[in-house]
């Protein structure tokens, strides 16, 4: 990746909001624990919503708030690594809400008593927005050809609260 950076919040929730599904990393003791889950991003509101009845991960994030979340758009070369405090809700208005056919993979109902809410407030955010990779391989064999370092996207480092 090159050095172009930019610092803008509104290119990571275009990664969250393509992607839609994020690998949750939770920390017990000293080990990491990762998850994949459907995102519901709240540009608006400044929050990552999720679903769950995994008594594990409840467990897990009412011990150490501290959560990251990774995105990763291969077919696109775009990537986001966010980290944040998360906190579990069981707001049954927003489950409600959020209900979707691949909650119904899930869960019998929005009803359902084990669904919770975990919220993840996002602090910082680090992105690759990069070109698809037929574009991305041009740009390499250019670079190849000419000696030049290709330009193969933006990244940065934003603060997202």
């Amino acid at each position: 990746m090159s050095d172009a950076q930019e610092n803008n919040p509104e290119t990571v929730w275009k990664i969250i909001k393509k992607v839609r599904v994020a690998m949750l990393v939770t920390q017990k003791d000293t080990e990491f624990e990762g998850r994949p889950l459907q995102a519901f991003p709240e540009p608006e509101t400044g929050r990552i919503l999720f679903m769950t009845d995994s008594q594990h991960v409840i467990d897990e994030v009412n011990a150490n708030r501290n959560v990251l979340l990774t995105f990763a758009d291969l077919g696109g070369n775009d990537f986001a690594a966010i980290d944040g405090e998360a906190k579990i809700t069981n707001d049954s208005a927003k489950i409600k809400e959020l209900w979707t056919p691949w909650a119904q993979a899930f869960w019998d109902s929005p009803e359902d008593p084990s669904i919770r809410i975990i919220e993840v407030t996002p602090h910082r955010a680090r992105y690759w927005d990069a070109p698809n990779r037929v574009a991305t391989m041009i740009a390499m064999l250019a670079g190849a050809v000419t000696g030049k370092t290709p330009e193969l996207g933006k990244s940065g480092d934003v603060q997202l609260n």
